[in-house]
């Protein structure tokens, strides 16, 4: 019985672990995401602020997440940052996009879905 119990408690607290990570994770994500979406040529204050949210997370991000999608947002938001500097709007938007589509997708395989089990 000292067993079953304590393996209740395990697995309770196991959920209630993944359930706060999802809902960090996928909050976190749409947020970063957004922000990204709203990024411009001419708005500078804002790629900075995203690229330092991205450096404060980053770190605790990848405890979870695979750390292929991690470099993945970091590399493309070093080209972004490039495109940026060098004011160069043919590719900028590209990259932006390219920024979105991995933060989105970091948030897609963290949600729980029946397909992020199989």
């Amino acid at each position: 019985m000292k067993a079953f119990v304590i393996s209740l408690i395990c697995l309770t607290a196991l959920t209630v672990l993944i359930t706060i990570n999802g809902i960090f994770m996928n909050n976190m994500t749409a947020s970063l995401a957004s922000d990204a979406e709203k990024i411009t040529l001419e708005s500078d204050s804002q790629f900075y602020e995203l690229l330092e949210r991205w450096e404060k997370y980053e770190m605790l991000i990848s405890l979870t997440v695979s750390h292929r999608d991690v470099d993945n947002v970091s590399v493309a938001l070093k080209v972004l940052e490039e495109k940026y500097k060098n004011g160069e709007a043919s590719g900028f938007y590209e990259s932006r996009a390219m920024l979105t589509k991995y933060i989105e997708e970091i948030g897609n395989k963290e949600r729980a879905a029946i397909n992020n089990i199989f």
